[in-house]
């Protein structure tokens, strides 16, 4: 037995034939319909009675986030229904991993950007601040780690016909180590002025509307952090690829729960 073989058994071991679903499939899509369904009321309560027209930046960012997520859970959805035993399947939900998750994540690093610069109480405009053009610089290392993503992609089928999808290392060990640090970095921005708040007794920023957005932008960056972090560790961790539906579910959680934390936010 090869190692592909061994590392999809560890994981999530399947031997049911075509078109039987057996007990890891019916709950990972259960988990797939319960967070389409929270991603669908949370996009309704966003755009009820909104007016397109006054929307900000920010606020453009946040329904392009929950698009991008909710087109991921279902394309996810309907992929894993027909992957085993259908290689050009198979590859497809690798590359809707690829562009709709990594396009997720892509947004959110935009919106943790928009948010430093509005808590930073900038005055110029975003693309006169030499701040926020270096932030948005810090995006170009994602686009060659997308590439890499793409081109080291697993994608194929194992000999029970099952969908094996995931990362190679060269891939994952880069989109892990290059998440970390620039959501670690966006965190001290947003906590940066508490503490300088904290050291002035005299400071009315600390009751002021920044003041509230730095401190649950800096709980979102952070739940996001440790959310990613696990997801993404367990491709390092299963390098041979993981079960497509055990994969898919793993992103439709963390999706999720980053439009939730932003939502909040």
């Amino acid at each position: 037995m090869d190692r592909t073989s061994l590392a999809f058994q560890a994981y999530a071991p399947s031997t049911q034939p075509w078109g039987q679903p057996d007990a890891t499939e019916i709950v990972t899509k259960l988990i797939s319909l319960i967070c389409i369904s929270i991603l669908s009321v949370l996009f309704g309560i966003k755009i009820f009675k909104i007016e397109f027209r006054y929307l900000t930046y920010s606020k453009w960012l946040v329904l392009g986030l929950y698009l991008c997520s909710w087109t991921f859970t279902i394309t996810a959805t309907l992929l894993a229904s027909t992957n085993d035993g259908n290689s050009t399947s198979c590859t497809l939900s690798q590359l809707a991993c690829d562009f709709f998750y990594s396009g997720s994540k892509f947004i959110i690093y935009v919106w943790l950007i928009e948010k430093v610069w509005i808590v930073s109480g900038n005055s110029i405009e975003r693309w006169r601040s030499p701040t926020y053009i270096f932030h948005m610089c810090l995006l170009l290392p994602y686009v060659a780690i997308f590439t890499l993503m793409v081109y080291f992609k697993i994608a194929s089928l194992d000999e029970t016909g099952a969908c094996l999808i995931g990362l190679q290392i060269i891939a994952s060990v880069p989109l892990l180590i290059y998440d970390f640090i620039l959501s670690t970095f966006m965190g001290f921005l947003f906590i940066k002025p508490l503490f300088i708040a904290g050291k002035n007794a005299h400071d009315d920023w600390r009751n002021s509307r920044l003041h509230g957005v730095a401190v649950r932008s800096f709980v979102a960056t952070l739940v996001g952090l440790l959310v990613s972090f696990a997801n993404i560790l367990a491709l390092v961790l299963f390098p041979y690829g993981v079960r497509d539906v055990i994969c898919f579910t793993s992103c439709t959680i963390d999706v999720t729960i980053n439009v939730i934390t932003i939502h909040w936010v």
